[in-house]
């Protein structure tokens, strides 16, 4: 199954104080390290509120000190992040309330059994629609893949390292940065959002 949802025109305007940042490449083979004490230190210094992160592979929930649309924030935190590590910090962003949705309409059943076997694709920036729209959805025989607004479900039929369908490829595609989390990551982030609009 794969297929293109809908889009939005909004993704760039929307404005929030509870955020769940993704950061790219982190921590991986001992490289472009990034202790997740140090992260919410530096973040606390520069006025976030409530930093939580998960895992080492860079998730991190939080509030920000007043709403604040995604574009600023995503230069604000880009900018803070690489001065304080010393190299390019590529962060997708997403309100509380959009981790939630995108649970909420991940379209492939099963996920709960097999989690490891079903992400979700996060883009930083909203691709043009005829990126998007020429995406090769049948590139890898067994993964399958659903374009839903700012995000594209992955369902790793055959398990995710025979798969083709990965970051870089999705980079190139569609002029934009991805960052992949499994379901059960999506899944803790969500909740710890959630605590935070309570």
């Amino acid at each position: 199954m794969s297929g293109q949802g809908p889009h939005t025109s909004t993704f760039g305007s929307v404005t929030d104080t509870t955020w769940v940042a993704l950061l790219r490449g982190i921590n991986v083979g001992g490289n472009r390290k990034v202790p997740m004490a140090q992260l919410r230190e530096v973040l606390e210094s520069a006025g976030y509120t409530e930093v939580t992160t998960l895992l080492q592979s860079g998730n991190v929930v939080f509030q920000s000190p007043a709403p604040v649309s995604r574009h600023d924030l995503g230069i604000a935190l880009e900018t803070l992040l690489t001065s304080a590590f010393g190299f390019d910090l590529p962060i997708a962003l997403r309100t509380g309330t959009e981790m939630a949705q995108i649970v909420r309409r991940y379209p492939f059943p099963g996920a709960d059994a097999e989690p490891k076997l079903h992400h979700v694709m996060f883009l930083r920036d909203q691709p043009s629609p005829d990126k998007l729209a020429s995406l090769p959805l049948d590139r890898s025989p067994g993964t399958d893949l659903i374009v839903q607004e700012s995000e594209i479900a992955v369902r790793y039929g055959e398990g995710v390292a025979t798969s083709t369908v990965t970051n870089a490829w999705l980079d190139r595609q569609l002029d934009t940065m991805t960052t992949a989390r499994n379901w059960n990551t999506v899944n803790k982030l969500v909740e710890l959002a959630n605590v935070r609009r309570q």
